[in-house]
C-alpha cells in the first residue's frame, strides 16, 4: 500500500507491505 502525504511544498511516499 502507498500513502501519499503532502506538507507544504514537500510531498512525501511512505510505503508499507
Amino acid at each position: 500500500m502507498i500513502h501519499s502525504l503532502l506538507q507544504g511544498n514537500q510531498s512525501i511516499v511512505v510505503f508499507s507491505s
